[in-house]
């Protein structure tokens, strides 16, 4: 035990809480950081929570982005990633301005066997998946959090 859980605490306001409420919850994610909640969107949180839940994502191993996360992509993209006993959430974030990122997967090191789907959860948005690969557009800061499927 290294002490009390932090918390970090948003302070979006007006349209800027459900614009910018995904890409701080893949931020946050990233580097395994919770969020209080408030003056951000409840409803990207309550998703987000829910996905979490169903995926036993409570006791998953989480492999930072700047270990060996089982994920290889550009420089630019950083990528963190949760693997559980029912599938892996990976949380990647764009340093850098727009891109159609190619984040190649190491099955074995995700426990994945394959990828069937993988799915933005925060935006509802199914990804491109060929093999062990998976193609993400990212706008210029923008964050994603990934569910992987076997």
């Amino acid at each position: 035990n290294c002490g009390p859980v932090a918390f970090f605490l948003p302070e979006f306001r007006g349209r800027n809480a459900e614009s910018g409420t995904p890409d701080l919850a893949a931020y946050l994610m990233l580097h395994d950081i919770n969020a209080w909640p408030i003056w951000s969107d409840a409803q990207t949180w309550n998703r987000l929570y829910e996905i979490l839940d169903a995926y036993d994502m409570p006791n998953a191993q989480f492999q930072p982005y700047w270990q060996d996360s089982g994920v290889r992509a550009a420089p630019q993209v950083l990528v963190s990633s949760y693997v559980g006993s029912a599938g892996v959430i990976l949380a990647a974030m764009n340093t850098g301005e727009a891109t159609d990122a190619q984040l190649v997967v190491d099955l074995q090191r995700l426990r994945l066997s394959r990828i069937s789907t993988a799915i933005d959860v925060l935006r509802n948005e199914p990804l491109t998946v060929v093999e062990n690969a998976l193609t993400v557009s990212l706008a210029r800061h923008q964050g994603r959090v990934i569910l992987v499927k076997p």
